[in-house]
């Protein structure tokens, strides 16, 4: 089962030496970003990509079975390339771009700052002027803050300077990492989750816990792992029998799941391991969510090839959960099993939820989708913050009404590129005008709701014998609408690390249109459904 983490990860490493420029002569040399050095497409490297220096340092480093690149020259100079790319195309200030020039990312910053000194330290590097380039981008995480909660973030900026305090020895970067933890902390339910944007996120809990743990195997604080133990605990609701995790019940409908941290924590939290066990049936199943974008799969090659590395093989029983009925009132998440099923919900977006029947996904629900005769499109899979839903449970009874929101996919234009371009080019140097982009970017992409004259109330109940799903739809305006769906997959925010392809991805929706004619006449309709 251990070596299940090696296959997955190995397979990416011809993958990032595709995405990596290794002309000497080029003046891109070291740039994983081939939208960029090599298809042209792209007018900025993005900075995020050269966190792919640190799956080649391990295996580089570590004589993995059937590893070809073990010790192989080449692949260190590439490293080195990659981490002096890095600082080349860096701000003054040590920052860099994800997303528009500019950016000044504090999660690319991040990552990459992470990937880079634990390169460094693995591969034993001396480099003073790498050293400079850590530090400055050290500072500049040090000194900076970003708009919303995301804790997975400032975990991984703790552990990076945590890694700079132990390459330069300056002492400032300990304590700022300490004081990052604590914010973590802070950012903590007390249900055990930490805050990513509106809310928890079952996926990037995973991410949470993957950093977190490894700096608690660098300092050994004791309230960091009791907060860890508490994440682990809640964490075991939401990776489910077949061994995905979270999902469009999170507030940022992600499938992550993150296997080192739980490997070092085996030791001291039993849960842990049988999380990890029931990862690795996903795998061998071949049930694991696809993360192969050119963008986003280097978190999961290194943690898996980490997880191998600290593989904990403790004996332990899996033991089939006990009937439960679980409300997490902070997160609005509710868990339930009986008999051979197991539900998870979320009550705040609307009743999205999950069905299990023994170890197989029976149906996921992502709620409804209507298309107005204007041509807008309104969701009910919102997360809604404003307190404006009523989400009650009742013994095994969920209840919930609520409003539905507009949903638009925003696309990029040749004219929003070229506005967006000039206004950067003149305004983009003050940090203070590139926190603003983004934060109108995360309002306009994620965080920002408009209501739609429609009017929603989903009650669920899991029985013995399978779910009972009451859904009555109210037209508060004088609009049709012309199209009607329960959807399956559906995404209505923008999260780089959501709409992977998964098996419950493969579920088709169901078409809701023969009730139109009774919606747009009555301006209300009950539709019944009955999951077993």
């Amino acid at each position: 089962m251990k070596d299940l983490y090696l296959k997955l990860a190995l397979k990416q490493i011809p993958r990032i030496l595709t995405l990596v420029d290794t002309d000497m002569t080029s003046p891109t040399y070291g740039c994983f970003d081939r939208e960029y050095w090599h298809y042209r497409t792209a007018d900025f490297p993005c900075g995020m990509s050269q966190e792919f220096v640190l799956p080649l340092a391990l295996v580089y480093k570590t004589e993995f079975r059937d590893n070809p690149f073990f010790g192989n020259e080449k692949i260190k100079e590439i490293i080195l390339a990659g981490i002096r790319f890095a600082e080349k195309s860096s701000h003054r200030d040590g920052s860099c771009d994800d997303y528009f020039p500019y950016e000044r990312a504090y999660g690319a910053a991040s990552f990459s700052l992470y990937a880079f000194t634990e390169s460094y330290l693995l591969l034993d590097i001396k480099d003073d002027s790498i050293e400079t380039f850590l530090k400055r981008r050290g500072n500049w995480l040090a000194s900076n803050v970003e708009s919303g909660k995301l804790s997975n973030h400032h975990a991984i900026a703790a552990l990076a300077l945590y890694e700079l305090w132990e390459i330069t020895g300056v002492h400032k970067y300990k304590h700022i990492a300490g004081e990052k933890i604590d914010l973590c902390l802070s950012w903590q339910s007390t249900e055990g989750w930490f805050q990513e944007y509106e809310g928890c996120d079952p996926g990037y809990l995973s991410m949470t816990i993957d950093f977190l743990a490894r700096y608690y195997k660098k300092v050994k604080n004791e309230d960091l792992l009791k907060a860890l133990k508490k994440a682990v605990e809640f964490l075991d609701y939401f990776v489910y029998p077949d061994g995905t995790c979270g999902g469009e019940i999170g507030s940022r409908d992600t499938y992550i799941f993150m296997p080192h941290g739980f490997e070092l924590l085996g030791s001291v939290c039993e849960k842990s391991l049988e999380i990890k066990e029931r990862y690795l049936s996903c795998l061998k199943e071949g049930k694991d969510t696809n993360f192969e974008d050119s963008r986003i799969f280097g978190h999961m090659t290194y943690s898996h090839l980490m997880a191998w590395l600290d593989y904990n093989d403790k004996d332990i029983t899996v033991r089939g959960r006990p009937d439960i009925e679980k409300d997490f009132t902070n997160s609005c998440l509710y868990a339930a099993k009986k008999r051979n099923y197991y539900f998870v919900c979320s009550y705040s977006k609307g009743g999205v939820f999950k069905l299990f029947k023994n170890d197989k996904l029976l149906f996921t629900d992502t709620g409804i989708v209507c298309e107005l005769d204007s041509g807008k499109v309104c969701v009910t899979n919102r997360i809604d913050t404003e307190n404006s839903f009523q989400g009650q449970v009742r013994g095994d009874v969920i209840g919930i009404e609520k409003e539905l929101f507009y949903y638009k996919r925003q696309l990029a234009t040749p004219a929003k590129q070229a506005l967006l371009r000039i206004i950067l080019f003149f305004l983009g140097w003050l940090p203070a005008f590139s926190r603003f982009i983004r934060k109108l970017l995360q309002r306009i992409l994620i965080i920002g709701k408009d209501k739609a004259p429609v009017s929603f109330n989903r009650t669920l109940h899991l029985g013995e014998d399978g779910l009972e799903i009451r859904d009555k739809i109210s037209l508060l305006g004088n609009e049709n609408v012309k199209r009607m769906y329960v959807s399956t997959d559906k995404v209505s925010i923008y999260i780089a690390m959501s709409e992977c392809f998964n098996t419950g991805a493969l579920k088709p929706w169901i078409d809701l249109n023969p009730y139109l004619d009774k919606l747009n006449s009555e301006r209300v309709v009950e539709i019944t459904r009955k999951l077993k």
